[in-house]
């Protein structure tokens, strides 16, 4: 492939016809690595978006079992996200200014789809989350540059995230989350985005709402898999933070109000449990991740001023 890229001669139907070899048609894991491996050391000579874009379209295309590897340190894709991301950014920056005809959003649907394959399987790899995380926060600094347009591309999220299946929403949820909480390039102009987190708020069902309910189904999902006494604390945390950046983002302009019976419906099925399916009544903890969830959760609220968390702990207003 380098030797094909040096004299101008690898075409997007190059790429293909080799990943189909190796990755698709194949059922030998070597050869997946090999293929992966091979990309993330050639991927710094793609100087052209159509060679970078045709990887990232490889990626979105693969089975999950042959892209992740739990032994494999530092990660191929990791790497050839960052490389892609790196070159955008690079670019971007040197003109101060988006460049004409250049198509950043292969990368955002790329890392995505790894986000959302990353929590359909419930991997706990918090390495790779948050690398991808971090290469979508890099994209987000500067693109979309217009207010306008960023705002359109949270409302596509949002909607994803309220569509998608539950065991992939945290994957739409954090998407999501890296357009909001991301501190952005000063080329970017007119966007506020606590503006636009408190109008999801104000949607139905709303953003934190769905955080909750996605909260509330990944304990779930551990309790079906007999893991509800893992120690798994950084799957709750991260789920927790991005509640309450949310609400940190209301508070400036007017809070927000759980509606009673999604607060209910979180305490019923995230913090009460029950060992015995035949007992009349459930109690609070009895687990490790149910214990994990309470102890987070309040602890977070604990540390935070009173005013901006009144939705969540739902005092009576009478006594404000």
């Amino acid at each position: 492939m380098f030797a094909l890229k040096g004299v101008q001669a690898l075409f997007r139907e190059d790429l293909d016809a080799l990943y189909t070899r190796f990755v698709v048609d194949c059922d030998d894991e070597a050869y997946w690595r090999a293929w992966w491996e091979g990309i993330r050391g050639i991927m710094p000579n793609f100087d052209y978006d159509y060679l970078r874009n045709t990887i990232l379209s490889q990626i979105e295309r693969t089975e999950w079992r042959k892209l992740y590897f739990y032994n494999e340190m530092p990660h191929s894709i990791c790497a050839v996200i960052n490389q892609v991301s790196e070159a955008v950014k690079d670019h971007t920056l040197a003109v101060r200014a988006p460049i004409p005809g250049w198509d950043f959003m292969p990368v955002v649907l790329t890392i995505r789809y790894l986000l959302r394959e990353l929590f359909a399987h419930d991997v706990d790899d918090m390495t790779f989350r948050e690398s991808l995380m971090n290469y979508l926060t890099r994209v987000f600094g500067y693109y979309p540059p217009l207010g306008e347009h960023r705002r359109n591309l949270a409302q596509d999220f949002f909607q994803d995230a309220i569509n998608s299946p539950m065991e992939s929403r945290a994957g739409d949820l954090q998407v999501l989350r890296g357009l909001l909480v991301t501190e952005t390039h000063e080329m970017v102009t007119d966007w506020k985005k606590e503006e636009c987190a408190h109008e999801f708020c104000r949607s139905n069902p709303s953003l934190p709402g769905l955080i909750l309910e996605e909260l509330a189904a990944w304990k779930k999902r551990q309790y079906d898999c007999g893991l509800q006494n893992a120690e798994r604390p950084g799957q709750i945390q991260f789920r927790i933070q991005y509640l309450f950046n949310v609400l940190y983002f209301t508070s400036s302009v007017g809070g927000f109000v759980f509606p009673r019976h999604v607060l209910e419906g979180f305490w019923d099925s995230a913090l009460a449990s029950s060992e015995d399916e035949a007992a009349e009544s459930v109690f609070w903890g009895g687990d490790y991740v149910t214990e994990s969830i309470r102890l987070i959760l309040f602890h977070g609220l604990s540390t935070i001023d009173i005013n901006r968390h009144s939705g969540l702990v739902g005092y009576p207003r009478d006594f404000i």
